[in-house]
């Protein structure tokens, strides 16, 4: 299993993401400081983004040479929308199952509410089936990662999590960034 992690580290992941900034950046940050308080030090959670698309690991999943088809084709998922996000109403702090791209680890997250961003990600998806082995997550959910837990919650910590009092913003977003290891983009949005 460790050989698996450390070749995984190894490899890049290629994916396509809102970096966090503003007001968006000090809530997240300050939910953050909550969520650690609970749970204690997660790790990896050093890029403050929203996860558009997560194709896989650079190598593994996509293939390099399809990276330059990839940054052509992606905008069309994004031709003509105007994409706004705040958290999730209800409940905006939570997590997934650890998985292998989390690397068994526990993704703690705040989810966001964007239809525009879920619009996307479908766009994307469709776009991006012949640039990867296998789509990784077919059942989006527009989120902010705080970090990994390097172990799965109890149910108290489910509990806890769910009664962190999300923050409150709405903040328009103008661009969208690729990266597939040493190959990174930044996309303007148009208005």
């Amino acid at each position: 299993m460790q050989a698996l992690i450390e070749a995984l580290d190894a490899a890049p992941s290629v994916w396509f993401h809102i970096p966090l900034t503003g007001r968006l950046l000090a809530a997240h940050q300050s939910v953050s400081a909550d969520v650690q308080r609970l749970l204690g030090p997660l790790e990896g959670g050093g890029s403050h983004h929203i996860t558009v698309l997560y194709m896989g690991r650079l190598g593994k999943d996509v293939d390099a040479g399809n990276v330059p088809a990839i940054i052509r084709e992606a905008p069309e998922a994004w031709s003509g929308q105007n994409v706004a996000v705040s958290p999730a109403p209800s409940s905006p702090v939570t997590f997934f199952e650890p998985s292998e791209a989390s690397e068994h680890r526990t993704p703690i997250i705040m989810r966001i509410a964007s239809p525009s961003l879920e619009t996307i990600n479908i766009r994307l998806l469709r776009r991006m089936v012949p640039y990867t082995v296998k789509q990784q997550f077919v059942d989006y959910a527009p989120h902010a990662t705080f970090g990994y837990l390097p172990r799965t919650l109890t149910q108290r910590e489910r509990d806890a999590l769910a009664d962190i009092p999300g923050p409150v913003f709405q903040q328009e977003v103008k661009t969208i960034h690729f990266d597939a290891g040493d190959v990174t983009r930044r996309f303007e949005l148009s208005p």
